[in-house]
């Protein structure tokens, strides 16, 4: 049976799932301090929940979890990881990939076109490991099932590839094969639930985030005011990432974030056509940022804490997208460099006035070249020279605290 299972799986002709239903004696066993009845319908209680069962509606609920997973498992092949790490309780293991394995989420298609979700609830992704280099130790947390039996703490070593016992070594190829005919599962799930978060949108009274993640950018950005193109000479970004788990990992995200933040809020622009329908839906239809808009001097800087006051994850914060935001700078920009043209050339008009009732040269803070009206003679450029402004505050967003400012220097006369 289990051989003829898996030729189905893998011909993908039959669209299938597993669904977990409450037994009493499993409910016995997990609740063992209740009455039968009620520890029964603890179970069933629990298993509606993680099978999205209390949802308004379940199947969109499950079909918007598996886009996430999708894009998550999308992420990691972006990635094209070599070997994946982990690290718990009693638990350090090393896995390698093949290079052309792929991950995937529990969404499968079958050969006539069928969506179906083999498993409920699922929550992983999963992809192909190298057999031949996963080393290490591994340790269950939890109580394994295997033909009935209960195993507590099992522990299994790799060496090269092959589970190393007393006695005796079997290839982990052939270990994974005879855990997936037995029905063992050797991968597992959890749940995570922010602590300390609670909200009500009516009273407009909680605590609607667990912790805060702070940051701070300069920006210097050149603006052509007649075709709206800019440049970004320089950018300093500091982001409060806590205790850093990974440096080089939390620089590249806060990187991202910030170009990302950039490409939002200059070239990104929701657009629907007549029917209402979204144009501008992917990157396919609008321009994204790249590399070349990555400022010519890119500055990031890790804000040295001792830790994140909340007790997350080895007192770390999450970074991705707080940095976006420090990209407010841009449309700040363009704002203020339109002001101060604006302001320019009402100072240019009165100043001219004042030139031709004196009969006098340019004020002071021109270029200095005479010219008809006040302009320079050589160049026809207004040439004032004008100081630099500069705009800072702090901004709130999604519960991130941003404090962005941006430095712009109008041009004075380009023959100097």
């Amino acid at each position: 049976m289990g051989r003829e299972a898996g030729t189905v799986v893998n011909a993908a002709t039959t669209n299938w799932s597993i669904i977990p239903g409450p037994t009493r004696a499993w409910a016995q066993h997990v609740f063992r301090d209740l009455e039968p009845d009620a520890a029964w319908l603890k179970l069933s209680q629990q298993l509606i929940h993680i099978l999205r069962l209390d949802e308004a509606d379940p199947v969109a609920a499950w079909k918007e979890r598996a886009e996430t997973l999708i894009g998550a498992a999308a992420a990691m092949n972006e990635r094209r990881f070599d070997a994946l790490h982990f690290v718990s309780e009693g638990t350090d293991l090393t896995v390698g990939l093949l290079p052309t394995s792929n991950f995937l989420a529990a969404q499968f298609e079958t050969v006539g076109g069928i969506e179906h979700r083999p498993n409920l609830p699922s929550e992983e992704i999963f992809g192909a490991p190298d057999p031949r280099r996963t080393d290490g130790v591994v340790r269950a947390t939890k109580p394994l099932v295997l033909g009935g039996t209960i195993i507590r703490g099992l522990e299994v070593e790799f060496r090269d590839g092959r589970a190393i016992g007393s006695d005796r070594s079997i290839p982990f190829a052939k270990l994974a094969r005879a855990a997936y005919l037995a029905r063992v599962q050797l991968s597992a799930t959890g749940f995570y639930a922010t602590p300390k978060v609670h909200y009500d949108p009516k009273s407009l009274t909680g605590r609607p985030f667990f912790y805060f993640s702070y940051g701070a950018a300069c920006a210097e950005v050149a603006i052509d005011t007649l075709t709206g193109e800019y440049q970004i000479d320089r950018a300093d970004v500091l982001e409060d990432v806590g205790r850093s788990l990974n440096p080089a990992i939390d620089i590249g995200q806060v990187e991202g974030g910030f170009i990302q933040g950039v490409g939002w809020l200059t070239t990104e622009e929701l657009w629907w056509d007549k029917k209402g329908e979204l144009r501008t839906h992917a990157p396919s239809t609008y321009k994204i940022p790249t590399a070349s808009d990555t400022p010519a001097d890119f500055r990031i800087a890790l804000y040295e804490s001792g830790g994140n006051r909340e007790d997350s994850i080895y007192r770390s914060k999450a970074v991705g997208e707080p940095p976006l935001m420090l990209a407010l700078f841009a449309p700040v920009a363009s704002v203020l460099e339109i002001q101060v043209r604006q302001q320019a050339k009402h100072t240019d008009h009165h100043a001219d006035q004042h030139a031709k009732f004196t009969r006098n040269k340019p004020p002071a803070d021109r270029c200095g070249r005479s010219g008809v009206g006040g302009f320079c003679a050589q160049c026809r450029c207004s040439g004032v020279n004008r100081a630099p402004i500069h705009a800072a505050g702090p901004l709130l967003f999604s519960g991130v605290l941003k404090n962005s400012s941006v430095t712009i220097r109008a041009p004075g006369c380009p023959r100097q």
